[in-house]
């Protein structure tokens, strides 16, 4: 399995502006082959902070991913709306379980 785990610092007000982005973005690579969790939330204490946050089963899922049309639209329009920082990591995971009590 494969996790992503991004955060995105926008300009004030690029979050407002980037919604309707982020729902298209959501809606559409849910719905991709081998896309497990794909998620963008706003942090509570930092409004203008996004995490990303996703699992994929395959590496050929995420490349595919990568090159999908509305992944380039999304990075356009993000492009436009101007961004303080992004980082975007892919973390490959060996087995999962319970956190322990």
């Amino acid at each position: 399995m494969l996790i992503v785990m991004g955060v995105i610092e926008f300009e004030d007000g690029g979050v407002e502006q980037a919604r309707g982005a982020i729902a298209t973005m959501e809606q559409k690579t849910r719905k991709e082959d081998g896309c497990l969790v794909y998620t963008f939330s706003q942090e509570i204490s930092s409004p203008n902070t996004v995490r990303i946050s996703e699992q994929w089963a395959s590496m050929d899922a995420l490349a595919l991913h990568l090159k999908t049309s509305h992944m380039a639209d999304f990075g356009a329009e993000m492009g436009r709306i101007g961004l303080k920082s992004m980082d975007v990591k892919l973390y490959e995971i060996a087995g999962e379980r319970e956190l322990p009590r």
